[in-house]
C-alpha cells in the first residue's frame, strides 16, 4: 500500500461515528478473531500509524464512552483460531471450552451471584483507583508469576 493511503479514514466513517453519538446509540463489539495471526507479517509502524491515525480522528468516540455518554458493550467469543493460540497443547474443541471457561470467570459468570460478584469486583476496584489517585501513582507495572519464578525474580 502506499504510505498516503496510511493517513487515510473515510468521512462517512467519522460522520456514522458521530450520527451514533448524537442520536445516543448503544455499542456492542463483539470480539474473537478468527485469524489472530492475519497482521503477523504487516508492517509494525504502518499498523501504528493506520491505529494511531484512526484514534485521533475518531478521538470524540473515545471521549464519549470514557466519560460514561454512551452504554457499551464488549463480548469476547472464542474462536478455535483464538483459543488454539491460548491453549496451544489442548484440541480444538477443548482449547474452546477451556478459553470460554476462563472468559467466564473474568466476568465473574461463575459465581453464583454473578450481579453480587461484579459490584463487589467494582468496589475493589474504586478503591484502588482512588488509592492511586491519592498517591499521584504515575505507572503500574505487572509481572506473571510463572513468568518471574523462571527468571528467578520476585513478582512485583
Amino acid at each position: 500500500s502506499q504510505p498516503d493511503y496510511l493517513d487515510y479514514l473515510p468521512e462517512y466513517e467519522i460522520a456514522t461515528q458521530r450520527e451514533a453519538l448524537d442520536e445516543g446509540w448503544a455499542r456492542i463489539r463483539i470480539t474473537g478473531s478468527e485469524f489472530p495471526d492475519a497482521f503477523s507479517e504487516a508492517d509494525p509502524a504502518a499498523m501504528r500509524r493506520v491505529q494511531s491515525v484512526r484514534a485521533q480522528k475518531l478521538r470524540f468516540v473515545t471521549e464519549a464512552v470514557m466519560a460514561d455518554a454512551v452504554q457499551w458493550c464488549v463480548a469476547a467469543v472464542p474462536t478455535p483460531a483464538w483459543a488454539k493460540k491460548v491453549f496451544p497443547s489442548l484440541p480444538p474443541k477443548k482449547a474452546v471450552a477451556e478459553l470460554w471457561k476462563h472468559i467466564l470467570h473474568s466476568v465473574r459468570a461463575d459465581q453464583r451471584d454473578p450481579v453480587a460478584a461484579w459490584r463487589a469486583h467494582d468496589v475493589r476496584l474504586n478503591r484502588v483507583t482512588q488509592f492511586m489517585a491519592h498517591n499521584q501513582v504515575r505507572a503500574v507495572h505487572f509481572v506473571d508469576e510463572a513468568l518471574a519464578d523462571a527468571a528467578n525474580q520476585p513478582p512485583i
